[in-house]
């Protein structure tokens, strides 16, 4: 298998969640080591660990001018949600990442996903897109600003799961593309995306992918660079399961799915215990767990919502 980098921006929190999912982590991905960019709290927690293969690189530190209080002011100068501004700049830097690499290939891998199983992200050295079902129209909006009409999407599916295999060569080539286009407003790669965006209220909620943006450009320009393959991961692994996953769990995850994720905005179901035991985990798929709860799983999502809404 053909080894690797793993690239992740993470605040502390996050931070502390892939020292805890370790040696999980090493068990299914070949990587040669794990770089987490991230402020001065994310390094004070690195260094209370031995023996494990972490590097700490400063967020600031990436690219000038790349940083959450520049992010934070491009946002409001467009009259947006400053709320927003860790998520778009946690995109920034994946991309960012490509100009102080110096390997062909970096992996990015969210921090709050977990592998069920050895994954290979190379049929012998060509990497794979792995696609899931998925369709943002705003993303695609933002893409053709960037690239005036030049990339549309072309598969069915979407380049967005819970990692990307970037070229650093292609992620180059895009931001160099993206930074010659005079039309859009700005010096550097981030201004021109977070102006290309169409309108604020797309701006506040969701208005840019790295992965569906570097999938379309890549795919349009270099299609036979990569090869497609279908992905299954469960995004709502909090309400299912209670951390730290047992070898039993992960098994019997593995036999539907790559990945399983941990996303912090949601809760573990109370009711939990009806399916977390050996007895169906012996007699019953979690495809059938799944199917069964999606009711109660939607209702409690719904109501999580209006009550978030509330509060704002």
């Amino acid at each position: 298998m053909k080894k690797y980098d793993i690239v992740m921006p993470v605040v502390k929190q996050d931070a502390v969640k892939i020292i805890n999912n370790y040696e999980i982590l090493k068990k299914y991905l070949n990587f040669n080591k794990i770089i987490m960019l991230g402020s001065d709290d994310v390094e004070q927690e690195i260094k209370k660990i031995k023996n494990l293969k972490i590097e700490f690189i400063n967020e600031n530190e990436i690219l000038d001018g790349l940083t959450f209080p520049e992010i934070k002011e491009l946002i409001l100068k467009r009259g947006g949600n400053p709320k927003r501004t860790g998520w778009y700049l946690q995109q920034f830097l994946k991309l960012g990442y490509s100009l102080v690499c110096k390997s062909e290939y970096y992996i990015v891998w969210d921090s709050d996903t977990i592998p069920l199983k050895k994954i290979d992200f190379f049929d012998d050295n060509t990497p794979y897109f792995d696609i899931k079902s998925e369709y943002h129209k705003p993303y695609f909006i933002t893409i053709e600003n960037l690239f005036s009409n030049n990339y549309k999407k072309e598969i069915n599916g979407s380049f967005i799961s819970e990692h990307m295999v970037f070229k650093t060569e292609y992620v180059r080539n895009m931001i160099e593309e993206i930074n010659k286009n005079k039309k859009i407003p700005g010096n550097k790669f981030y201004e021109k995306i977070i102006n290309a965006i169409d309108n604020v209220n797309n701006l506040n909620n969701s208005g840019f992918s790295e992965f569906e943006t570097y999938g379309t450009f890549v795919y349009n320009k270099f299609k036979d660079s990569y090869k497609i393959r279908n992905w299954k991961s469960l995004r709502e692994g909090i309400f299912y399961f209670p951390l730290p996953l047992n070898q039993l769990q992960i098994n019997w995850l593995a036999k539907k799915y790559d990945a399983i994720s941990f996303e912090k905005h949601d809760t573990l179901c109370k009711l939990n215990k009806l399916w977390n035991n050996k007895f169906v985990y012996k007699h019953f798929s979690i495809g059938f767990i799944i199917f069964i709860t999606y009711p109660i799983m939607m209702i409690r999502k719904i109501v999580l919502r209006t009550m978030r809404s509330k509060i704002k």
